[in-house]
């Protein structure tokens, strides 16, 4: 019998929490307003903000998409594997930890910030979950560049999701 292999972690890009709210607050005030300038009797305006809730709170949802990215990964990791991992990718780096959480980082064990290129990277442990079968994803590790060097990212996070899937097909 042999022993499943462990899928390689992989990057996966999030919209924030917040970008759904702002999404549903659009769609219903727009949405009010079309009802109540109908109720009014003004067709034109109706018609204009009908359209305008049928576009807004989506190509608001995209700005945010693009516009502050989050990048996620899922670990099979502890924290203390994940901080040797970051240490190991990123030596001759200027890290400095970053003591308020904020956004995506607010249930994170512990945040860094990077210099060369500027991004915040933060992990938390997530519990297991009872009866689970294969390998745990124990850690998510979150990822918001801040640089718009999108060449120097790709290449930051490749190699930090090289050093993960080392270390966590290292034996423990």
């Amino acid at each position: 019998m042999t022993a499943t292999p462990v899928p390689r972690p992989t990057w996966t890009r999030r919209v924030p929490g917040w970008a759904f709210l702002l999404f549903f607050v659009s769609l219903i005030v727009l949405t009010y307003l079309a009802v109540d300038f109908s109720n009014r009797g003004d067709p034109v305006t109706t018609g204009y903000l009908a359209g305008l809730a049928s576009v807004v709170p989506i190509a608001l949802v995209a700005l945010v998409y693009v516009g502050r990215p989050v990048w996620a990964m899922h670990l099979p990791l502890d924290g203390d594997g994940v901080a040797r991992a970051l240490a190991q990718a990123t030596a001759g780096r200027a890290v400095h930890p970053v003591a308020e959480r904020e956004g995506p980082f607010t249930k994170c064990a512990a945040v860094v910030r990077f210099e060369e290129p500027t991004c915040t990277v933060g992990w938390q442990e997530l519990p297991s979950l009872p009866g689970a079968k294969g390998t745990p994803e124990r850690t998510l590790l979150i990822f918001r560049p801040e640089s718009r060097d999108r060449k120097a990212l790709a290449a930051f996070r490749r190699s930090l999701a090289e050093s993960l899937a080392r270390a966590g097909s290292a034996p423990a």
